[in-house]
């Protein structure tokens, strides 16, 4: 057994149905009752006080559109049934596309993100490719002057050594004449 209720304005209906039966149905069938009860009973149920209202007073005039719509909702091939499952059916399938083209639209969006970020990345590594071959080139303009000096004494310190080792070998040899101008 199931219980299944609504309450409106204060006013508690509710129904006791079998397990295997539909909540969708119970509760359009409450839904039905509310209305007609509001409709049919609503201006005297508001202007009696309450307090002195006596709980099934009104229930008398509300029992055969009670058990009118009970059988209506008993019988599941009845049509007003069926359009009201075939409303709540379409109803969901409905917000099932708005949902599906929603997730469509966001795949799009992801997707074009996606590329956007690829292109981010590869720009990225192209730019750090061109920062380190500039780094290298600045390097090489800050450092290349200063090796060249060194280089040059080098040079001219073994070209010194290597004259003044020859001569102390006293040899004179034809093939090697090394002037230096100092």
């Amino acid at each position: 057994m199931s219980f299944h209720y609504i309450i409106e304005q204060n006013v508690c209906f509710m129904t006791i149905v079998e397990s295997n039966f539909s909540s969708k149905v119970a509760f359009h069938y409450l839904d039905d009752l509310q209305k007609e009860f509001w409709q049919s009973h609503g201006e005297h149920f508001r202007s009696v006080n309450n307090d002195r209202l006596r709980p099934f007073h009104l229930q008398n005039k509300f029992d055969r559109f009670v058990e009118k719509t009970k059988s209506v909702y008993l019988d599941s091939r009845s049509s007003q049934h069926l359009a009201k499952l075939n409303e709540d059916l379409s109803s969901t399938v409905d917000v099932m596309k708005t949902t599906v083209d929603e997730m469509m639209r966001r795949g799009t969006s992801l997707d074009g993100l996606s590329k956007t970020s690829s292109d981010i990345v590869a720009g990225s590594r192209q730019f750090k490719s061109s920062a380190q071959e500039l780094e290298f080139a600045l390097k090489l303009k800050q450092f290349a002057p200063v090796a060249l000096m060194i280089f040059l004494i080098l040079l001219l310190v073994y070209m010194v050594l290597a004259s003044f080792l020859f001569s102390l070998a006293g040899g004179t040899d034809s093939n090697f004449s090394f002037s230096a101008g100092v």
